[in-house]
């Protein structure tokens, strides 16, 4: 009943802001706020995107349409006390995976034509192998492209060319779409994990350093010592 209540003041208080030249997608926000997990606002936003999908025929423009949409549905703000249906997923989960199945089973069409760029096609190139899940090796790609260690201007090329040659630690081959879904909405919980691998690794930097001074030092003290020889004080 409180629900039923929030839904009608939702709908009746609104108003599209002057900024937003969109005053469905206005309202399209408001329902995820309030956490409106319906089958019939599932389906209208299934076939609303499927249409924006259909307006173009190249696949890699489907998968950039898709992949904006998953972007902007995990930027959508949805109160999490609170559910239309409670036994069901909220909405902003359940559109995302549908979209991220959407963009698996584009990335399945394409993947005989353009297999691999770096493997050229070859299904028996060796892969990179990661102890991360594929969200955490997104992210780490992310953060590399972020500081300009990689320099590929075209997302969907480079995470494309990643996820042909990689393996993680829970999947043999990675999808694509899932991967450059992931590396555009960089996941709360793989930021953590990749600011503790970097620790880790900034930990190892120092220990390396600390082996090469005491190399450098009992090299210096060898030099000094063979000097000392030929000298008489």
């Amino acid at each position: 009943m409180y629900y039923l209540e929030l839904l009608s003041t939702t709908i009746t208080n609104f108003r599209p802001s002057a900024l937003n030249h969109n005053p469905t997608e206005a309202f399209i926000e408001q329902l995820y706020y309030i956490n409106f997990n319906s089958w019939r606002f599932f389906d209208y936003l299934a076939q609303k995107i499927q249409h924006q999908t259909t307006l173009n025929t190249n696949i890699e423009t489907k998968i950039k349409t898709l992949a904006l949409e998953f972007k902007k549905v995990r930027q959508y703000k949805t109160r999490k006390d609170i559910k239309y249906n409670p036994s069901q997923k909220s909405a902003g989960k359940f559109i995302s995976q549908w979209i991220d199945e959407e963009i698996s089973y584009l990335e399945k069409q394409k993947q005989n034509s353009a297999y691999s760029i770096l493997s050229e096609g070859n299904a028996d190139t060796a892969k990179i192998q990661f102890d991360l899940s594929v969200p955490q090796v997104a992210c780490l790609f992310k953060i590399m492209h972020d500081v300009k260690i990689i320099t590929n201007q075209n997302i969907a090329q480079l995470t494309e060319v990643i996820a042909h040659n990689i393996t993680t630690k829970k999947t043999e081959s990675v999808s694509p779409g899932s991967l450059r879904g992931k590396f555009i909405a960089v996941e709360e919980p793989a930021l953590d994990s990749i600011k503790s691998l970097l620790i880790q690794m900034i930990n190892q930097i120092t220990k390396i350093q600390a082996v090469l001074l005491f190399f450098f030092l009992d090299d210096l003290v060898s030099v000094y010592q063979q000097v000392s020889s030929f000298i008489d004080f």
